[in-house]
């Protein structure tokens, strides 16, 4: 198993595993990267021709929602943050 402690950047396929989530659920929320966090998003940027995601990301979008995705009040807490 891959040891998700040493890393900030993931994988598509990792970071699908890292959120017990699959690679599309990743894809479906990537955004290209930018300084500032986006709410409810997952900024990722291309490694050659790969995509790795920034984990604090991915931290913030592991939720118990019953659909695998962050509440509405749960983005706007995240904008205002």
């Amino acid at each position: 198993m891959f040891d998700f402690q040493y890393t900030l950047w993931l994988g598509g396929k990792n970071a699908g595993a890292y959120c017990n989530r699959s690679a599309d659920w990743v894809g479906v929320y990537a955004t290209p990267w930018d300084d500032k966090p986006v709410a409810g998003r997952i900024r990722f940027k291309y490694e050659g021709i790969d995509r790795r995601f920034y984990r604090p990301d991915l931290d913030s979008m592991i939720t118990d929602s019953p659909r695998g995705r962050p509440r509405r009040n749960e983005l706007g807490q995240m904008a205002r943050q």
